[in-house]
């Protein structure tokens, strides 16, 4: 918001200034086509500012890269259609006109660059948490069962099995998750197991099985690096 306000405010400031320095000794060819040029370099930021405050979700340094290009754009604007239209000298007006036309050409390209690249980074801030969801939900289950876990020899396994998570590689795959979803509700049996105060072989065996099936996980997972 502060942003458009401070383009409105220049965009107001260039155009009235243009109006009330007008004379017939400035108001040539020069003068007026540093004025459109001006307007239309003010336009292509308000879009490109007006796009990036509608797509952007990021709190990281990332979203200021195309901020920084848009400030340095209208800066840069702002100098050479100033010095066009105070310009006399007609045969220069080619010169400017290309001028104009490469600064808004390449900071098309540079801000159309930053904004994919932004656009990549908060896909990916918000594909991570859902990749590793699961492991998430594991780990806790696994702090559970520690804490309800009264023998030791269970306690030991439970504590191997939760380093074996742990040390695991945590991000999901699409071929990894029936694996992570049968562990995981091998894992709420064995509460339930423990809860119920069955003997200490049954419990064992329930945590070697689990641990079997995160072995198969990760098995597959690192059978596709």
């Amino acid at each position: 918001m502060i942003k458009k306000i401070l383009l409105a405010g220049l965009t107001v400031i260039w155009i009235i200034g243009f109006i009330l320095c007008w004379n017939f000794l400035y108001a040539g060819p020069n003068y007026w086509i540093g004025f459109v040029f001006g307007l239309a370099g003010f336009a292509a930021a308000g879009i490109s500012i007006y796009f990036l405050e509608k797509g952007n979700r990021s709190t990281t340094e990332t979203a200021c890269i195309p901020v920084y290009y848009t400030a340095v754009f209208v800066v840069l604007m702002i100098s050479l259609n100033l010095s066009f239209a105070l310009m006399q000298v007609l045969s220069l007006m080619p010169v400017f006109i290309v001028a104009n036309l490469l600064i808004i050409l390449v900071y098309g390209v540079l801000f159309y660059g930053s904004i994919r690249h932004l656009m990549r980074v908060n896909d990916l801030t918000e594909y991570a948490p859902g990749k590793i969801k699961n492991t998430a939900d594991i780990s806790r289950q696994l702090t559970v069962l520690l804490s309800i876990a009264k023998e030791n020899g269970i306690r030991q396994e439970l504590l191997k099995l939760k380093e074996a998570v742990d040390y695991s590689n945590n991000v999901s795959q699409s071929f990894s998750e029936n694996d992570e979803v049968v562990f995981l509700e091998k894992l709420y049996r064995l509460q339930e197991t423990l809860s119920g105060g069955s003997d200490t072989e049954t419990i064992l065996n329930q945590i070697k099985d689990a641990a079997d099936t995160w072995n198969v996980r990760n098995s597959r997972i690192n059978s596709t690096r």
